[in-house]
């Protein structure tokens, strides 16, 4: 993940983002600073104005505050600050999503990692012939093994050389104990119409599995983003009058409250489709890809139980979008509480 390497000091792609956006921002403050110390008295900058002007003027029809509906995500987003908080979030997510848990898991699950890996596809008789084709060479590293014994043992290599030789065979046990399990689970898969060999750990970071705590901090993010702007929403209609004057219109407790709710949820749906599309394509180019999506979801060993009509990209649709509706739910009821609180 290292982006660049000045000095010695790795820097990734998020620390060197936002040192360029610094860098920018400064020179951009100079900037300004300087035109503003040396720009004429009675011009300079009115084409800016005019521009200004001549947009204002040209979209006021269609703009935010020709529909209610506008008028509040631009309540939601400019004056409540939302914006701010949006970019907040997806720097953060940005940050959690670009660094998986590869995670340091034991030596059988390592090893069973890299059989699937190896043997990625369709299940088929390549598969019998990969498990013969492990056995065959488990078995010539056990021969080696223990005519490295007997060399030692009749006294031709030191200790410290037989040590230093046998660690290539440390993990003899760890291999077989993997392939059974693999062996194992293929024969469960040949029984699962149109089943597949599936890499497990980059999909066990997509469904938050396991170990997996990527798909949590997300969703946590997401929360605490939308309790920000739904806090910060209402504080600005409390502060500003508006709440009072609202609730006296006539339109007030009926259209302004479904335009609130529903600024509300468009902009948590964007949130959670911004979110969930930077975590599948950072996974995907952190793992090397997504492979079989259409696959049915019980070829992965932690979704055995469930049922083969099931891909593994329908289940995941199928979990963001309730994940999403449930932030929705969680963003109406936080703007309905703080109505309730305001009264």
């Amino acid at each position: 993940y290292v982006a660049i390497d000045p000095f010695g000091f790795a820097i990734g792609r998020l620390e060197a983002a936002l040192l360029g956006a610094g860098i920018v921002a400064v020179f951009a403050m100079a900037v300004a600073l300087v035109c503003c110390r040396y720009r004429k008295p009675n011009g300079g900058f009115a084409w800016i104005a005019r521009i200004n002007d001549f947009w204002r003027r040209h979209t006021a029809a269609i703009g935010f505050h020709g529909k209610l509906f506008f008028h509040e995500t631009h309540k939601l987003l400019v004056v409540g600050r939302g914006l701010l908080v949006v970019a907040a979030a997806l720097l953060l997510c940005y940050s959690v999503a670009e660094s998986p848990y590869l995670r340091s898991d034991s030596q059988v699950n390592m090893h069973l990692e890299a059989y699937y890996r190896q043997s990625q596809g369709p299940v088929s008789e390549e598969n019998e012939v990969f498990v013969q084709t492990q056995r065959d060479k488990l078995a010539s590293l056990q021969e080696e093994y223990e005519e490295l014994v007997e060399l030692y043992e009749e006294g031709y290599l030191t200790e410290s050389e037989f040590g230093f030789r046998a660690m290539q065979y440390s993990n003899l046990w760890e291999k077989e104990e993997a392939l059974a399990q693999y062996e194992a689970h293929l024969d469960t898969l040949k029984s699962v119409p149109n089943a597949h060999i599936l890499p497990h750990w980059v999909y066990a970071e997509l469904f938050g599995t396991g170990s997996s705590k990527t798909v949590g901090t997300l969703t946590t993010i997401s929360v605490v983003a939308i309790l920000l702007i739904c806090g910060l929403y209402s504080s600005t209609e409390a502060s500003t009058g508006m709440t009072k004057v609202r609730r006296a219109t006539l339109k007030g407790r009926k259209q302004a409250l479904i335009a609130r709710y529903g600024a509300a949820c468009l902009l948590t749906v964007v949130v959670c489709a911004v979110v969930w599309g930077l975590q599948i394509l950072l996974l995907d180019l952190s793992y090397e890809g997504l492979p079989y999506l259409l696959a049915p979801i019980c070829s992965l060993q932690y979704f055995r139980e469930a049922s083969a009509q099931w891909s593994i990209l329908g289940y995941w649709l199928v979990q963001a979008a309730g994940r999403t509706l449930m932030l929705c739910i969680a963003s109406c009821a936080l703007l309905w509480g703080a109505d309730r609180l305001q009264k």
